[in-house]
């Protein structure tokens, strides 16, 4: 079987992208020349920046599973899921500026080739990459080494708590207590975290600091490489 490296030749596929995309705006009335001059002025070079970096991240990935003898071409032409991720972390790839964004897509390019992940969870895991922001990983990953377990009981008090172990854990989000808790709904609202049957709860529902991370959750980290 061969075990060859492989390579990541330029594509014109965002080039052609971007002519059809001008094209579109220019038709529209009365906004159509300064939209597509804007366009054309910002959008090609950074189009193609993206593509470039995320080219070479994407092929230094695979290549390291072929090098690490994890996997061969071959195994990857007949592996449609593998195919699936690499389309759809491309195209995920090419609309964010987010370098942790990439790492994680390219992370979870690696979890599918390395057929750790079932095809139904592929596609909701892909998905969650883009829905979800960076704090929101953080934020899993903490509850994955239980850093906020001190704050226990229940009431308005264990939540001021918890708002106060989440400041220490990151300062750059302690002034903001309605953005953690909104963190922390999204995390919650999408199965990656959950109260425990018998968790303490507050007058307003749930208390956050009583919230683990589900096997959903933990598969996910694993999955973008965050643990």
């Amino acid at each position: 079987m061969s075990r060859e490296l492989i390579s990541y030749p330029a594509d014109e596929g965002i080039d052609l992208a971007h002519a059809v995309a001008k094209a579109s705006i220019s038709g529209i009335p009365g906004v159509g020349g300064p939209a597509a001059e804007l366009f054309s002025t910002f959008f090609p070079s950074s189009l193609s920046n993206r593509r470039d970096e995320w080219a070479k991240q994407i092929t230094d990935t695979v290549n390291e599973l072929i090098k690490s003898k994890i996997v061969t071409i071959e195994d990857l032409k007949e592996n449609a899921s593998f195919i699936d991720a690499v389309i759809e972390a491309t195209i995920q790839a090419t609309r964010t500026s987010s370098e942790s964004k990439r790492r994680a897509l390219a992370s979870a390019v690696s979890s599918v080739a390395r057929r750790d992940i079932e095809p139904d969870r592929q596609h909701i895991f892909l998905r969650l990459i883009e829905e979800l922001t960076e704090s929101h990983i953080r934020l899993l990953r903490a509850y994955s080494f239980g850093k906020f377990s001190r704050a226990s009981g229940s009431g308005q008090d264990t939540e001021n708590r918890f708002i106060g172990l989440v400041g220490k854990e990151f300062p750059e989000l302690s002034s903001d207590r309605s953005f953690i808790l909104h963190l922390c709904a999204d995390l919650a609202n999408r199965s990656l975290i959950a109260v425990p049957t018998n968790g303490p709860r507050s007058l307003g529902g749930m208390n956050y600091n009583s919230m683990r991370i589900t096997p959903s959750g933990t598969a996910f980290l694993k999955f973008v490489g965050a643990i």
